[in-house]
């Protein structure tokens, strides 16, 4: 049984546990580099997607080759609302059509490539080149795959012609593990390998087509803290860096508005970034009193930075205070103050957050390159109560979780007022014992936690309880 007792404290272990609840990397002095995936060499491919809507990625390099070190596997992936089919691509994704591509100006017969693959029922993976001439079709060649082949076996495909003799200017291609032309089926997979050209004459070489050569795609942010950057790289761009442009120490944090995803955007937060917005923050055992540190701005326009604070209990939001922070050439002191100070339910985990652009609401003005730079952060928390005895006393509640009754047991048989408050922190019921033990009928209570504040002569204590 797990006791949490928050206010039966000396106050020489009260200034311990406030001092040890600074706001970690407050001066960003500490970056990390996280590498997310890695990239086959010459083409864009669904990772960044699968990335990005599902935490994981669809093209992978792996050890299990045909020849050389590496090949690359494909996988069509669900998250049991949406499926991604895995791609790679030499071309433009960014629109419609069969845009972009590469150089080439050769005239090959065939295509071919070494393919292992499991392809779900109904579904159908492909491969595809297209050769053009001035931004026209001239050739093609494709390949589809339906069913399974455990082993690499060589898939041949001929190209065809549209005009003869006329040489193709680039050239375009696309590896699917689904039906590019309807919804992908989870689960069908392809491996590829050596996908080359031949024929009668000498071609050049497919770019990269063994999948020997991979490149890391990674993003820098300070420790304990997130921001765009593990989105933004999808589109080459930086939202958050450091700088050594600072108000103390060697860096601070630089914020830029960038675009991105249809939107206008640059946050820094000590949780983390969700569907829903930022979530989670950093533990702590006090309600958060104020937020203070510096800042410079350099808005576009008539915009304005922001910083939000939020306090949670078991994911349940106490408090949320915003502040807008105005242009400012030289480093500016800022200081935002909570308003919640309840003992019976107490934070946490408190999230920080700054915005280089006012996103407060919809009719905002979010001025895209406005830039934010954050150091020097500091928190302080709402003291809690001290109680002058500072006697240990091993107060019993159980069981916990607990169904039908809570039994409460108070050494030496001390008489107590019981308070039972729930998450809401509403009184719901009150007792009285004189022989230092109660039992209380939990069975009406909806699932849920509760807090039950016990009051003798000379302490008060405050202790969680599951009901089921």
């Amino acid at each position: 049984m797990k006791k949490i007792t928050f206010i039966f404290i000396s106050f020489l272990i009260f200034n311990h546990i406030a001092s040890s609840q600074a706001i970690l990397n407050s001066g960003f002095e500490n970056w990390s580099t996280v590498d997310v995936f890695e990239e086959p060499d010459g083409y864009f491919t669904s990772n960044f997607q699968s990335y990005f809507s599902m935490g994981i990625v669809n093209v992978e390099k792996i050890s299990e080759s045909y020849s050389g070190s590496y090949a690359a596997r494909l996988t069509s992936i669900t998250n049991g609302v949406d499926t991604l089919g895995g791609g790679m691509y030499i071309m433009d994704v960014s629109g419609g059509g069969l845009n972009g591509g590469i150089p080439y100006d050769d005239r090959p017969d065939s295509l071919g490539a070494y393919l292992q693959f499991d392809i779900e029922p109904n579904d159908t993976a492909a491969i595809i080149v297209f050769f053009k001439k001035l931004g026209n079709p001239l050739g093609y060649g494709s390949m589809t795959l339906t069913g399974s082949e455990t082993g690499y076996t060589l898939h041949k495909s001929p190209i065809t012609w549209l005009i003869p003799m006329v040489t193709p200017d680039s050239m375009i291609v696309i590896v699917s593990s689904s039906n590019i032309n309807s919804s992908p089926l989870a689960g069908s997979t392809v491996t590829i390998d050596n996908l080359h050209f031949f024929g009668s004459g000498t071609y050049a070489e497919f770019p990269n087509g063994d999948f020997e050569n991979w490149t890391t795609v990674s993003y820098s942010d300070p420790e304990n803290w997130t921001s765009l950057n593990q989105y933004s790289h999808i589109t080459g761009q930086t939202s958050v860096t450091s700088s050594t442009d600072s108000y103390e120490g060697t860096y601070s944090a630089r914020i830029e508005t960038i675009e991105l995803f249809d939107d206008t955007l640059g946050i820094l937060t000590n949780g983390v970034l969700g569907a829903d917005g930022v979530m989670g923050g950093m533990p702590c055992i006090q309600n958060p009193q104020t937020i203070s540190g510096y800042y410079k701005y350099e808005p576009v326009g008539a915009d304005s930075a922001m910083l939000a604070c939020m306090s949670f209990f078991e994911s349940v939001m106490l408090d949320s205070m915003l502040v807008k922070l105005p242009a400012a050439a030289d480093w500016t002191y800022f200081e935002l103050t909570m308003n919640y100070n309840d003992e019976i339910i107490i934070a946490d985990t408190v999230n920080i957050s700054f915005a280089s652009s006012n996103m407060e609401d919809s009719t905002s003005y979010t001025g895209l390159g406005s830039v934010l730079y954050v150091d020097g952060l500091n928190i302080t928390y709402y003291p809690l109560s001290i109680e002058t005895n500072n006697e240990s006393q091993e107060i019993s509640v159980y069981p916990n979780p607990s169904k039908t009754f809570v039994n409460i047991s108070i050494p030496g048989s001390e008489r107590a007022d019981v308070i039972i408050i729930n998450s809401q922190g509403k009184t719901i019921s009150q007792k009285h014992t004189e022989s230092g033990y109660i039992s209380i009928n939990t069975a009406d209570f909806n699932p849920g936690f509760y807090f039950i504040q016990i009051n003798t002569k000379t302490s008060r204590s405050i202790h969680k309880i599951v009901v089921e």
